[in-house]
């Protein structure tokens, strides 16, 4: 999903709800050297389970962790996702001003953290430096493949936020 693993917490017992439909993995061993769940060493082969629908796994990614040159992250967070933009450059993390901040741009920055397209975007106050002008058409997988003034400056009230839904 594109967050660090210093932010992950993993749940059991359905705490995000009772699942439905074909359940295809079970008895999961993964290590941090995983990229997919795909590549976890499993107990039994997919779909083939002992599970039920109240054994659930499920996970809380929290944004943020080391600054890696082209990350995202959400910070002052209103609740899972959603909360201030913030990006990495030069490996220091900046703000994202509201000049040109549109829903394209809104779209990207949630796609780029993992979530599905559909958003919800504003502005609110703040002043630091950071991503500028961006202009996302909205196809693009990251801010940083969008046109953008990367060093330039907020003033007050141009920090941006997203709300990001599955």
């Amino acid at each position: 999903l594109g967050f660090s693993i210093t932010g992950v917490v993993s749940t059991y017992a359905s705490y995000y709800g009772y699942g439905n439909g074909t359940i295809w993995l079970d008895r999961m061993y993964c290590s941090a050297s995983d990229n997919k769940l795909i590549d976890c060493l499993r107990g039994v082969s997919i779909g083939y389970t002992s599970c039920g629908y109240n054994e659930m796994a499920g996970v809380y990614c929290k944004s943020g962790g080391s600054c890696v040159n082209g990350g995202i992250r959400l910070t002052n967070l209103q609740g899972r996702s959603e909360g201030r933009v913030e990006v990495c450059q030069s490996n220091e993390w900046g703000t994202v001003c509201d000049d040109d901040w549109g829903s394209n741009d809104a779209k990207v920055a949630c796609r780029q953290l993992g979530y599905d397209d559909t958003y919800y975007y504003s502005s609110y106050g703040g002043a630091g430096s950071g991503m500028d002008d961006l202009g996302c058409n909205g196809s693009e997988t990251s801010l940083f493949n969008c046109s953008s003034n990367i060093l330039g400056s907020c003033s007050q009230s141009q920090y941006v936020q997203v709300r990001c839904y599955s």
